[in-house]
């Protein structure tokens, strides 16, 4: 169920992050909704994560009783998340269709491949 509680994650903001919420208008909320219910993700490239909520989970916390306005402001958000620091490094407002497929593709990256190519394993 949906609460306002102190048991949601707290969310940690890299500065570039901060300056990009403030620049696209997100508030605060909406960044710990996004943390504490996402359910889609997609790897983003050294040790991160793209993180959002897909339309089930918005539905979801709007019948749980959340706020509307920040509900909607998270379902049209995405995060870019880093696991080795444990903080937000970037938010934007994907695009949806073609143009916004970029996103949530998993590209491998370098040091993926060259890891791979390490253990012998994937393409080059």
């Amino acid at each position: 169920m949906f609460t306002n509680s102190t048991n949601f994650m707290e969310v940690a903001l890299s500065r570039h992050a901060s300056r990009r919420m403030r620049q696209r208008g997100i508030p605060r909320e909406v960044a710990e909704i996004l943390f504490n219910h996402s359910d889609r993700s997609v790897h983003a490239g050294d040790e991160c994560e793209t993180i959002w909520l897909s339309g089930d989970a918005c539905q979801e916390l709007l019948s749980e009783g959340a706020s509307p306005a920040f509900v909607e402001c998270a379902c049209r958000v995405a995060a870019i998340y880093s696991q080795r620091s444990g903080m937000a490094v970037t938010f934007l407002r994907p695009r949806r269709g073609v143009s916004g497929a970029r996103f949530r593709r998993q590209w491998f990256t370098r040091k993926r491949v060259a890891k791979s190519m390490r253990n012998g394993i994937g393409k080059p």
